[in-house]
C-alpha cells in the first residue's frame, strides 16, 4: 500500500513540477510580449491561479510523505523536558497525527463539495470561461494524497528518539 501511495504522489509531484515550468513560462511571456511587442497575454490571471491550484495541491502528498512542509515544533521545544519518555513522545504523537487526519479529512471533504457545487451550477471563469470545477476536483485528489499519507503515517509510523515526532 505504501508503495502505491508513494508512487501516486510521485506523479502528481512531476505533475505539479510540469505546471510550475508552465507557470514561469507563461509568466516570461506575458512580461516579454508586454514589455517588447505590447503583446497581453489574454487570460494570464486565470491561468495563473489555475495552475496555481494544481502545482500548490498535487505537490502537498509528496511534500508531507518527505517530511519538506513547514512544521511548528513549538510544542517540543517548549515541552521537551516533559517529553523525555519513549511513551509520552508516542502519545503526543498519535494525538498530533489524529488532529492532522481530522483536519486533512474536513478541508478534502469542503474542497469535493464545493467542487461538486462549482459543477451544479456551472460556474466559469471569467475571461477564458473555462469550467471551474475541473480545476477544483484537481485540488481535491491533490488533497486525498496529502490525507492518504497522513493516514498511513498514522498506521505505520511512530516517533523515533530525540525531542521531535521523526517517523520511521
Amino acid at each position: 500500500m505504501r508503495k502505491v501511495l508513494v508512487r501516486f504522489n510521485r506523479i502528481f509531484h512531476s505533475i505539479s513540477c510540469i505546471f510550475l515550468v508552465a507557470l514561469m513560462t507563461i509568466t516570461v511571456i506575458d512580461i516579454v510580449g508586454r514589455a517588447l511587442f505590447e503583446f497581453r497575454f489574454r487570460g494570464i490571471y486565470e491561468l495563473t491561479g489555475i495552475f496555481l491550484v494544481i502545482l500548490v495541491y498535487f505537490a502537498f502528498g509528496n511534500a508531507e510523505r518527505n517530511k519538506e512542509n513547514v512544521e511548528i515544533d513549538f510544542f517540543y521545544s517548549y515541552y521537551s523536558r516533559y517529553l523525555k519518555s519513549k511513551a509520552a513522545r508516542v502519545i503526543v504523537y498519535n494525538l498530533k497525527q489524529v488532529i492532522f487526519v481530522a483536519i486533512a479529512a474536513i478541508i478534502a471533504w469542503r474542497v469535493l463539495a464545493y467542487g461538486i457545487y462549482m459543477m451544479d451550477t456551472g460556474a466559469r471563469t471569467a475571461s477564458l470561461q473555462i469550467p471551474s470545477w475541473p480545476v477544483i476536483l484537481l485540488a481535491f485528489f491533490g488533497l486525498l494524497g496529502l490525507l492518504f499519507v497522513v493516514v498511513s503515517d498514522l498506521i505505520f509510523s511512530q516517533p523515533t528518539g530525540g525531542n521531535n515526532d521523526d517517523a520511521s
